[in-house]
């Protein structure tokens, strides 16, 4: 081997980095989180995102996509990975199928009233109640339909929020931090969710995602343990331990 061919070699050798060899572009379906997750890709779990794929190698490719073609695409394998619904995904496809990284933040489902009404905090509170929720949360919300609850869907949560104001609501059924803009205008017991869970990147369980997620999941407990989580999300950010 001539020496110029091993010089080449070594230079090559010398430019390469532990990135490269992670090259990967995942396709991700993105739901509609208020927010969160947003269109042009500047929702607060997409900033944090970025932030962790910074030097790693790996880009998202995604979709915004309304709340249950976003699963559907995830379910049919058309996409990689899918923003949210952990366990959602884990029930209808397995939990051996589906893998996930840290934690990109929390969600709480509560009952949200009008100042001075009463404040509710169970699913028979709501018996007899006109309920409202965002399309797309039946979701999360099955169990409590499954136990009696009956829920009017519209499309945002400020539509929620003046029909309650309007009368035409009794009871809001949501999550903060989606929530967060009018809770100065509602009534709800902060203590006493429904629900609570994290919002993730989830990916089908293949090798290549696996090591994907391992990366990914390592920046993003550094940069929660950093604060950089709260100071992204400001007034939305729910604060959350996990190991």
């Amino acid at each position: 081997m001539s020496k110029l061919r091993i010089w080449l070699i070594i230079i090559a050798l010398g430019a390469w980095t532990p990135s490269q060899a992670l090259a990967q572009t995942l396709s991700v379906a993105v739901p509609r989180i208020q927010h969160l997750l947003t269109a042009d890709n500047s929702g607060i779990y997409q900033q944090v995102m970025a932030l962790a794929l910074e030097g790693s190698g790996i880009a998202l490719d995604q979709k915004f996509l309304p709340y249950r073609r976003a699963l559907r695409e995830f379910e049919q394998g058309k996409v990689d990975c899918i923003y949210s619904f952990t366990g959602v995904l884990q029930s209808r496809l397995g939990v051996d199928k589906v893998i996930y990284t840290y934690p990109l933040g929390t969600f709480r489902f509560y009952l949200f009233t009008e100042p001075g009404a009463a404040i509710m905090t169970s699913i028979p509170d709501t018996f007899g109640k006109t309920t409202g929720g965002i399309i797309g949360h039946d979701v999360y919300l099955k169990p409590f339909m499954e136990q009696g609850m009956v829920i009017d869907w519209v499309r945002t949560e400020a539509q929620l929020v003046e029909m309650l104001e309007l009368g035409r609501l009794e009871v809001i059924v949501a999550a903060l931090p989606d929530m967060q803009p009018f809770t100065n205008r509602l009534a709800y017991a902060a203590d006493q969710p429904l629900l609570e869970d994290f919002d993730r990147l989830n990916c089908h369980n293949t090798e290549q995602n696996r090591t994907a997620i391992r990366t990914i999941s390592e920046k993003l407990r550094r940069l929660h343990g950093q604060g950089r989580y709260e100071e992204i999300a400001g007034d939305y950010y729910l604060p959350f331990s996990h190991p």
